[in-house]
This record gives C-alpha cells, structure tokens and sequence, in this order.
C-alpha cells in the first residue's frame, strides 16, 4: 500500500491540480468549487475522482490519466530517492516526490487524453460501413456479368443508341478480386452492343443488401444473402458448372443465341 506523498493524501493534491490545470487548458477558467470535490475525490483513485468530478469524455480521461499518473510518479520517485546514495533528507526526499508526481501527472493526462481520442475515434469508424458510390459513369467494357445468358436486349439496345443509356442506374459489385461484376446483365450488355458508358450505383462486396432485395437473389444453394457480394455469388452459383468454374467472379461475355 502506497503511503505518505504517493498515498492517499497525494493523490487528493495531485487530483486537484491536475483539475486546475485541466480546466484552464480545456475551458478557459477554473471553477474551485469542483477543485474542492477533486481534491477530495482524489484519495480513492483517478477513475472515481473523474467520476465525482461528473468528468466525461476527454476532461473525464485527463483527470484520470493525471491521478493515477501522478500517484505513481510520487511513489516511484520517493523509492529511488530513498533507494539511492544519501545523505537523505526529508526536503530531498519531499522535493523527488512532488517532481515525480508532477512529471507523472502530466503523462498520464496526456495518456488519458490519447485513450479518450483514441475510444472516440474507435467508435467514430466502428459506425462508419461500406459506402455505395451511386450513379457512377463507368465503361461498359469494364464490368463483367453474372449469368449465362439475357433475353430482351434488341429493344434496349435501339433505344440506348437513339437515346443514350436508358432507366435507373445498374447496381454493380466490387468482387474479391478486386472486378467489377453486375447483378442486372441484360441493360449492361445493351450497353456494351451500343458503345456507351452505363450509370451504375457501385456497391462493396461486404455491403449489406437492402432487404427487398432479398428474395430475388435467394437461392437453393447458396441461400437467403446477406450482403451484395452473396448477392453476386448466389446469381453466379445458379449457372451452369462450367460457368462456375471458368468465372467464379463475372465473365466478360454472356450468350443470347444469335438474334438475342
């Protein structure tokens, strides 16, 4: 049990320093009535006193990090000295103390500082998920299909050479590979027979699927899909074997019996 500089008594002083200081840099005054409640809140650790300091957030890790620090400085500081070559003196020893509690009051706020930006920052990207990029111009050329043939093309395709691309964008999926590969064949190849760019809402392989579009890629074999790259992988899977094998991730080509 740490006593004397380092123990109770020390913390309670270091906690309400560290308090004075922490409310200058963070908001500009100091209010002592909270620096009464820190100097009494420090005599049972950093993270109570930040508690009964109603300390949250960053202010709350810097009140922590600095007690804690501070009555480990103290502690540590006051056994070399006491450790070390004499003479000892009661001042020396007292001096090496609040040094050691200073220094290590300092570091622990900045150490509490970084593990509350740090936290933030954790929970900041834990809410941050695939992103589609949507309407997006792309080649033709640069996306692959999904399946083995379409049907309809030849209405599509006139009107996309008189017009130019026709409808809502064609939703598109980064595969593992890092390709391209489109979930709606029918306007891509339209397109591709046309020459023109498509409009396309890109979408990560881990990006979930928006619910109602469930059903229309659930498949006996691969199941009810949870995110686009099952979407994609589920369309694929319901080709023929040697479609699979030769093109797990998209093909460049897709077959409509001549006159499609």
């Amino acid at each position: 049990m740490i006593t004397g500089v380092g123990g109770p008594a020390g913390a309670m002083l270091i906690s309400a320093g560290a308090d004075t200081i922490i409310q200058k840099a963070t908001t500009g005054e100091v209010n002592w009535g909270e620096v009464g409640v820190s100097f009494a809140a420090g005599a049972v650790g950093g993270g109570f006193a930040a508690a009964k300091l109603g300390a949250t957030g960053l202010r709350g890790a810097m009140v922590a990090g600095a007690v804690s620090g501070g009555v480990g400085g103290a502690a540590t500081s006051g056994y070399q000295y006491a450790s070390g070559p004499g003479p000892h003196t009661t001042a020396g020893f007292l001096g090496a103390t609040a040094q050691g509690a200073g220094t290590g009051a300092v570091f622990g706020s900045l150490g509490g500082a970084a593990s509350g930006v740090s936290a933030a920052s954790g929970r900041a990207l834990s809410d941050v998920g695939p992103r589609p990029l949507l309407g997006t111009r792309l080649s033709a050329t640069d996306i692959r299909f999904s399946q083995t043939s379409v049907n309809g093309v030849k209405e599509i395709e006139a009107s996309m050479l008189q017009h130019g691309w026709v409808g809502d964008p064609i939703d598109v999926v980064r595969m593992s590979d890092g390709g391209l590969t489109s979930v709606d064949n029918t306007r891509l190849l339209a397109a591709k027979s046309s020459g023109i760019d498509v409009q396309a809402n890109v979408h990560d392989f881990h990006e979930p699927l928006p619910a109602e579009h469930v059903e229309r890629f659930t498949t006996p074999k691969g199941g009810v899909p949870d995110t686009w790259g099952d979407a994609v992988t589920n369309r694929i899977g319901r080709q023929n074997s040697a479609y699979r094998d030769v093109y797990p991730n998209g093909s460049p080509l897709t077959g409509w019996g001549g006159d499609y």
